[in-house]
């Protein structure tokens, strides 16, 4: 009979030298590609908040201009009873004056 020597496990045997390298390399490959994953999605995030700040900057300058033509709306409004008022005392001025 002749003597077998041991040599442990072959490289690509389960439970092997090399397998446990595959699936740390796999793993290490899962993390990176989920790492880059997750910085492209926070890259859109700042994108879209990006978006959003000049979207409400964009309706903030609205709202000023609307409350700016408010007041000035406003303003006319109160020109124009003031006319309505004059023109109503003149009327009746002129029909006094030009009375019986």
């Amino acid at each position: 009979m002749s003597a077998v020597s041991y040599q442990g496990p072959k490289p690509h045997q389960a439970g092997g030298p090399t397998s446990s390298n595959d699936r740390l390399h796999a793993s290490i490959g899962t993390a990176r590609t989920r790492v880059d994953d997750l910085q492209a999605e926070m890259e859109a995030a700042v994108r879209r908040a990006d978006r959003i700040d000049a979207e409400v900057s964009a309706i903030e300058n609205q709202m000023v201009q609307h409350f700016e033509l408010a007041a000035q709306l406003g303003t006319l409004s109160r020109h124009s009873r003031e006319l309505r008022a004059s023109m109503i005392q003149q009327r009746h001025s002129c029909v006094s004056f030009d009375g019986p």
